[in-house]
């Protein structure tokens, strides 16, 4: 560093030219600190950012080649813009070539709020992302990998690790969407064998959250502040689920609004408890089943009879019974 200072100031401009903030970010800050001359010279590149995109609010980027092509480090510096208020990515697969490892320092974010889909990450790089966002208040992470194919070519979190990686951001984020695609009942039969997230309760300003339902196991882990619960991949039985929220709402979560139950499955035979797989028509075709599924929307809607917040399950079954079709 002391040589650099003894350099014209035309030959510095030519070499620091050369780095790229925010990248070389570490480098850059590193030079600002050595002396005056050299944070005067080097502080207008920490972020150099293109006169068209310094105002850009809203970035969706979709990568086919799954972070393979050598350029796709530079998604860092569009995540870096300074005006940005939404970014997502998807295909955003850690194992890729070109996949940054988003080693920033705090504060180089400045969005709010953050998509990746299809993604396969590791849990260094979700949390390193989560330590160089400023303020990221939405949160959805959606993986794609199939369950079998995990263990050999994926390198994908696994689900006890997910709490950890937002620890950064625990008191900003106030809605959260994370589908890792494990809580499936064809793949893992009994429900306690599902891998489990862990309690959201330090959460405290969560407000919406929507989790597959064999990670999240016990709603008394929901944070205390909670608004809104959608239940993702329902497929396994409910009714003690739904039976321990409602004692649950007796003492806690009392700004509750709205519980959603989304099953993976169609017709929503799993989360009733029918053994058997079926389709919509056996609504129609099979008396036996049509009395089955009566009878279980009937048990679900004695549970939650006297609750506050309200009961939303995403089926036509469902739709029909509180219709009387059934």
């Amino acid at each position: 560093m002391a040589q650099l200072e003894t350099l014209p100031t035309e030959t510095l401009l030519d070499i620091i030219s050369c780095l790229r903030g925010p990248r070389d970010v570490r480098t850059l800050l590193n030079l600002c600190l050595t002396s005056k001359r050299l944070w005067m010279i080097t502080q207008p590149f920490l972020y150099n950012v293109p006169a068209y995109l310094s105002r850009l609010k809203s970035l969706h980027i979709k990568d086919k080649l799954k972070m393979r092509h050598p350029t796709m480090p530079e998604v860092v510096d569009l995540m870096c813009l300074p005006s940005l208020k939404e970014f997502s990515l998807a295909f955003c697969e850690g194992n890729g070539s070109g996949c940054p490892f988003f080693e920033l320092p705090p504060g180089s974010f400045k969005f709010s709020e953050l998509h990746l889909i299809r993604a396969s990450l590791d849990a260094t790089r979700l949390t390193n992302i989560m330590r160089a966002c400023e303020n990221l208040e939405v949160l959805a992470y959606e993986t794609t990998v199939p369950w079998d194919a995990r263990r050999r070519v994926s390198c994908q979190f696994p689900a006890p690790a997910l709490l950890p990686c937002l620890e950064p951001q625990r008191q900003n984020l106030k809605s959260l969407r994370v589908d890792l695609d494990v809580a499936n009942p064809i793949a893992i039969e009994k429900w306690h064998r599902c891998p489990q997230y862990g309690s959201f309760r330090a959460f405290e300003n969560l407000k919406h959250l929507e989790v597959e339902q064999g990670i999240l196991h016990d709603f008394g882990n929901l944070p205390p502040n909670i608004e809104t619960v959608t239940v993702l991949a329902c497929d396994y039985p409910v009714y003690d689920m739904m039976a321990g929220l409602a004692e649950y709402c007796k003492n806690d979560f009392s700004r509750l609004e709205l519980v959603s139950l989304r099953p993976k499955f169609p017709p929503a035979s799993g989360l009733l408890g029918i053994p058997g797989a079926y389709a919509f028509n056996d609504l129609e075709d099979d008396d036996w089943f049509r009395e089955q599924y009566r009878v279980g929307c009937a048990t679900l809607d004695t549970i939650v009879n006297d609750v506050n917040f309200e009961l939303e399950v995403e089926c036509d079954g469902w739709e029909m019974y509180q219709h009387g079709e059934l």
